[in-house]
């Protein structure tokens, strides 16, 4: 395949994250499930990634962090960057529970290209929370959400389709998952703690 090579981050460090590009579908990362890893998340979780959009194409989405595989069927949770224009996309965040029904909630705030953004997606037994540079940016109140388990691999970059059609364009840098759902504060904290430098705004969140 052709792996997406190491590029500056949001610091213009050299090989401190990964360089995306959407029209190839071999170009995303891939971290196989041996089972009841650490990946599965279910009761509660968070995801969250420094991005730098280079291009919106005219999908629909660009996976940022997906957990599934070929079909809604087998998919777990992803944080994507959704399409509001060529120039311009929305932070989207969702869950699959046993039964194959989707939780979704969408950011309320453009992102555009060639800036730096931090976004985050959580859950937990209240519902579902979107973030963009810190702040919360969409909320899904909904009881009881619980992500499914399954033993399909991580991807980041692509959905587990391997298409075109989701890939991302772009830079993606300093990626985490937890078991737990991180709070608002949290989240600001650590956006905060790493926004200088990266041309992010405001910066920092007050």
């Amino acid at each position: 395949t052709n792996r997406p090579p190491w590029t500056t981050d949001r610091l213009n460090v050299a090989n401190r994250a990964l360089l995306f590009n959407a029209t190839n579908p071999s170009n995303y990362v891939m971290v196989t499930d041996p089972g009841s890893s650490d990946l599965d998340l279910t009761t509660s979780g968070t995801v969250m990634a420094w991005i730098r959009p280079a291009a919106i194409p005219n999908q629909a989405r660009q996976s940022i962090v997906h957990k599934g595989s070929t079909t809604v069927a087998s998919d777990a949770y992803s944080l994507l960057l959704f399409r509001q224009s060529a120039n311009q996309g929305r932070v989207r965040f969702w869950i699959y529970n046993a039964a194959g029904t989707q939780y979704v909630v969408s950011g309320n705030t453009n992102m555009g290209l060639n800036t730096w953004y931090h976004i985050a997606g959580v859950w937990d037994s209240t519902g579902l929370r979107v973030y963009r540079n810190g702040a919360p940016d969409g909320t899904l109140v909904s009881a009881n959400r619980v992500a499914r388990t399954n033993n399909n691999s991580l991807y980041i970059g692509t959905s587990g389709t391997l298409t075109t059609a989701t890939e991302f364009s772009g830079k993606i840098d300093e990626i985490y998952i937890y078991g737990c759902r991180k709070t608002d504060a949290e989240i600001k904290a650590y956006y905060n703690s790493t926004c200088a430098g990266s041309g992010a705004t405001p910066c920092p969140q007050p």
